[in-house]
């Protein structure tokens, strides 16, 4: 695995104040099940948990590095329960690296299941389409980073739709995703 890679071996979480709309709960969704109850406790996380809630409650992206198996997952899993949000994560998956928007079409196939297509601005749609051909005719292949910038804010456009201000929402295992989504995740992240 490149070292390039490996620093991204992270969890983010985020939120964004206003934004009202219905989003279904985790479990209706399938992501990230809350820690089990027999789940040992959380220990050794004061300072860590400290930090989150503080990045939380200035409205900041926080990142939680570090090698696989540290318990990342569970520290924002255990974080977002607490506070009664419905976290939506992007995931990354062994495979992504090489397929270019593999997390992020992933992540939107499942909001398209989720949030109505009513009402979605025909721009939207159509840009939406280059990754999720379900959705209608695509535009043709994207030649200009003004075309590829036009496909992110038509993601973020839909990706906040949905969004509400007891969402927590973030990417989660990045060292497999593709280098088209981490460029996308990152957007959304700014």
């Amino acid at each position: 695995m490149p070292a390039s890679r490996h620093f991204w071996n992270a969890s983010w979480v985020c939120r964004r104040r206003g934004k009202p709309a219905s989003w279904p709960s985790a479990s209706a969704r399938g992501e990230h099940p809350p820690p089990c109850p027999q789940a040992p406790p959380l220990a050794g996380r004061k300072r860590e948990w400290a930090a989150l809630e503080q990045a939380w409650e200035a409205g900041r992206v926080v990142f939680v590095t570090g090698e696989p198996g540290v318990g990342k997952t569970r520290l924002i899993q255990e974080f977002t329960a607490r506070r009664g949000l419905r976290p939506l994560f992007a995931t990354g998956r062994p495979g992504d690296a090489g397929v270019p928007f593999a997390t992020v079409t992933r992540l939107l196939r499942r909001l398209a299941e989720r949030l109505p297509l009513e009402g979605l601005e025909a721009w939207v749609r159509r840009e939406l389409s280059r990754l999720l051909p379900e959705l209608g005719e695509p535009p043709p292949p994207m030649r200009s980073g003004e075309e590829r910038l036009r496909l992110f804010e038509a993601i973020a456009t839909f990706v906040l739709r949905g969004y509400t201000p007891e969402q927590a929402w973030g990417a989660d295992d990045l060292q497999f995703c593709d280098d088209a989504s981490l460029e996308v995740l990152a957007y959304l992240a700014a």
